[in-house]
């Protein structure tokens, strides 16, 4: 599953995941947690494209709700393997007061998780 949330950083970890031959082939789910706006639509729908023209048997979600929750959720009702997230580039102090949903998910994750910066 790919927690997809169309920055940069989303759109460059799709390029390089529908790029490489590590997991081609297998079945991918890209869930984008946030407001179902026509913004967030046309980004899902350019992440679900690329994946499918790269070989991946795609299947896209956009939902809304806490982000950490609803893609925990999602992770294990749909028998999920493998997370693959952003990371975006926070202070440590700022992580600490804050927290972030990469953090959170990567304490929190009921399966192994693939971090791309």
């Amino acid at each position: 599953m790919i927690a997809f949330d169309g920055s940069a950083t989303g759109r460059k970890m799709v390029q390089t995941v529908a790029g490489s031959p590590l997991l081609k082939g297998m079945a991918c789910h890209i869930v984008m947690v946030a407001d179902d706006t026509p913004k967030h639509q046309h980004y899902l729908g350019w992440a679900c494209e690329a994946m499918n023209e790269a070989g991946f048997s795609v299947t896209g979600s956009l939902k809304q709700g806490d982000a950490v929750a609803v893609l925990r959720d999602y992770l294990t009702g749909n028998s999920i393997d493998l997370l693959l997230m952003g990371a975006h580039g926070h202070s440590r102090i700022r992580e600490l007061i804050v927290g972030s949903t990469t953090t959170t998910l990567l304490r929190t994750s009921p399966v192994p998780a693939l971090v791309m910066r």
